[in-house]
């Protein structure tokens, strides 16, 4: 499941205290008693199941859809159903010979592949099976099991898709959502019709909802609130009965709405006047004392594909990274710290959850982050905390789950977007609420290949210059001239060696860097401005690093090389000024509970260890982390570069131990270079140091179809390497 089942219970169960009075605010039974905060994730409609298909389904005609390897229905329940839910899929004429497997919430429904030659294919889902909460069908080809000449067949194509509630032999049909705007919300928790994501409480059709708010002081409530219709909507709010603000909403149109909320226990209730098939979005949710609290404001800065040898105040030139240089000089530096994996989801999640990634499994077996962890902004927004995202790349977008917890969460509009559009969504947001406790992450994706910086900072670091020298070569001088086709030979080792077109294209990769310290420049400038900088607890890391030839290899994934995982790690702490290095063996895992404890927040168990300004005992103890690289079901590892499905390391204060297919390889940190080495142990006796979760991911068998995905997502994963 990917929604906990008690969010969606507290959504129903406060819809069925609503419904039997529509829109008056004077119904005899009485509201359920919750707080602000449990508005976020809900989804308020009529008693009933709900059903939408998920984005890797393609409308087709007027009942019909296709996809390509698999596609979900998520099927929302109220309540425990005595009857039996029955999908049935009828296939096109050339989709008839293909064959299938179903299975929900992951646990197969059939015992083996089945195909519709004879006739449509239909999943009963008994009744046992139905609990409340949202669940997801799967329908998924299984190609080997299709006559040879079938097996390239890329779409599957069905004329009709039917849903059905089956009690006593009747049947009553229970009708698909094809809202991609209501499904989006209810698999990922946020919604928009463009790329800022909102967060929030989402009413199917015009409807009331009512909530219990208890506070000493007087407070402001404030919403993003979006009409996702075709005709204007209203939306008003009452405490205790009385209207006090409304506001027309435009089509398609969002604005904010705020009104007060006196002190003392207080009926609220959110309302909408609008036509029946409409959505409205009462976004961004947040309640606050007219007082500011004074918390700690909180900064998260990743920095995509980028390597520690590139960043100052390590070993990379100061004139590549100053703007990093400069905060070094008042945070501390780790020099020891490192990646759970060498790409993009799994350390995201890792650093959002505090898990590794066989315990959160983004990247592993799933291609999302699940909504039953608890993240980062989760916690802070509970806190009373705004919380806003923004994301430089598609890996770290709300498609894949790392938008739970955000107010408000800036998607990339293509595979990548310019980290200038990420410092200024980022500044404004700060400015607007400056005064508010606020958690920021920004995604800085512009190191990532292919290394196209603007040409002031190419020539700030003689990219142009070096293009010159070799222009005549084969291969790099068509990588020289912007030639597409280059770069993937250059990136798959195809190119012939050469230390010219090695300079040159390290050249490029610094010149993106050197971008991304000015937008974060940008950035912190603003936080001086605004006083909030002295105060902050800022946080910059890298999710992992970048090959550049060595030993002829590019790109990044598929290794757990240092290169990849050896990262830069800056955390300048509140109110600190100072500047230390700090030899501590540190994790992703461990940002979790020691940015929450700098906030003053209890952290939740994790596999992290919470530290403070300089080092901390336990840290001191710790003899090793892990690490971790796998082929997934969208993550397929590049053909030239690929030595095992799964690898696991076992990283120490000095040296480094990766398992893989029964071998081992060992290496010695000597200086700032890490040395290969003879190992002391064994394949077998390394994995029994391994956790259970890991082993169990060792031993996993890989999935290769690319799930869950719809075509631009699929050529956008295709851009970056991460599908072949």
């Amino acid at each position: 499941m990917r929604v906990p089942i008690d969010r969606l219970l507290l959504a129903f169960a406060a819809v069925a205290s609503i419904a039997a009075c529509g829109l008056s605010v004077g119904c005899a039974r009485e509201p359920r008693e919750v707080g602000f905060e449990e508005l976020l994730g809900r989804f308020v409609a009529d008693p009933g199941i709900y059903v939408f298909p998920d984005r890797s389904w393609r409308r087709e005609g007027v009942a019909g859809g296709s996809f390509r390897r698999s596609a979900n229905l998520l099927v929302l329940l109220e309540a425990d159903t005595p009857q039996t839910l029955r999908i049935t899929y009828v296939p096109t004429a050339d989709t008839e010979g293909l064959h299938f497997v179903a299975s929900w919430d992951d646990t197969a429904l059939w015992d083996g592949p089945r195909a519709a030659e004879d006739s449509p294919l239909r999943v009963d889902v008994p009744a046992e099976r139905l609990s409340p909460g949202l669940h997801r069908l799967r329908l998924e080809r299984v190609p080997d099991r299709d006559r040879p000449e079938l097996r390239g067949v890329a779409r599957c194509f069905f004329d009709r898709v039917t849903v059905e509630r089956v009690a006593g032999g009747e049947a009553s049909p229970v009708f698909i959502t094809a809202n991609q705007f209501a499904g989006r919300f209810v698999d990922f928790g946020v919604t928009s019709n463009n790329s800022e994501q909102l967060s929030g409480c989402l009413f199917s059709g015009p409807r009331a909802h009512r909530i219990q708010i208890a506070g000493a002081a007087e407070r402001s409530a404030s919403f993003l609130v979006l009409n996702q219709s075709s005709q204007p909507a209203r939306f008003a709010a009452a405490v205790d009965g009385a209207e006090i603000g409304s506001l027309e909403v435009p089509a398609r149109m969002r604005l904010p709405f705020s009104f007060p909320v006196p002190p003392g226990r207080r009926t609220v209730t959110l309302s909408v006047e609008g036509i029946e098939s409409g959505f409205y979005l009462w976004g961004a949710p947040h309640l606050r004392p007219r007082a500011s609290e004074g918390r700690t404001p909180v900064f998260l800065i990743s920095l995509d594909t980028t390597r520690r040898d590139a960043v100052s105040p390590y070993s990379g030139r100061p004139e590549v990274t100053p703007t990093l240089a400069a905060l070094a000089r008042v945070s501390d530096a780790y020099t020891n710290a490192f990646a759970v994996a060498p790409w993009t989801l799994p350390s995201h999640a890792s650093i959002f959850t505090g898990l590794y990634p066989s315990q959160h499994r983004a990247g592993v077996s799933e291609d999302v982050l699940a909504l039953s962890h608890v993240t980062l902004a989760e916690l802070f927004r509970r806190a009373g905390y705004r919380t806003a995202g923004f994301a430089g790349g598609s890996m770290t977008s709300s498609r894949f789950g790392l938008a739970q917890g955000f107010d408000v969460f800036l998607d990339p509009r293509k595979a990548e977007e310019p980290g200038d559009v990420i410092a200024d969504a980022a500044i404004d947001f700060v400015e607007e609420h400056s005064e508010d406790p606020i958690f920021v992450f920004l995604n800085f994706f512009d190191p990532h290949g292919r290394y196209d910086a603007p040409v002031e900072f190419q020539q700030r670091l003689a990219a142009p210059a070096l293009a010159e020298e070799i222009h005549h070569l084969p291969v790099w001088g068509a990588y020289a001239r912007n030639e597409p086709a280059a770069w993937t030979t250059v990136v798959s080792g195809e190119a012939p060696a050469s230390e010219a077109g090695l300079a040159y294209m390290r050249a490029r990769y610094d010149a993106e860097v050197a971008f991304m310290d000015h937008q974060i420049g940008r950035f912190l400038a603003t936080l001086r401005e605004r006083s909030l900088f002295d105060k902050a607890l800022i946080v910059v890391v890298a999710d992992h690093g970048e090959f550049m030839g060595e030993r002829g290899l590019f790109s990044h994934s598929y290794r757990l090389d240092p290169e990849l995982t050896w990262v830069p790690l800056l955390i300048k702490w509140p109110n600190e000024t100072g500047r230390r290095t700090v030899d501590d063996l540190v994790s992703q895992v461990d940002l979790f509970p020691a940015i929450l404890a700098a906030a003053g927040l209890q952290a939740p168990s994790s596999e992290g260890i919470g530290f403070g300004p300089g080092t901390a005992a336990r840290l001191q103890s710790r003899n090793h982390v892990f690490m971790e690289e796998h082929k997934s079901r969208f993550h397929q590892l590049p053909g030239p570069f690929w030595i095992a499905d799964h690898l696991a390391g076992l990283q120490y204060p000095g040296a480094r131990e990766v398992l893989y297919a029964g071998q081992v390889d060992c290496s010695e940190r000597r200086a700032d270079r890490w040395v290969e080495v003879e190992c002391g142990s064994g394949w077998e006796a390394l994995l029994r140091q391994l956790p259970d979760w890991l082993q169990v991911s060792m031993a996993t068998e890989v999935e290769v179809s690319a799930a869950d995905l719809d075509e631009a997502e699929i050529e956008q994963l295709k851009a970056l390497g991460y599908l072949q």
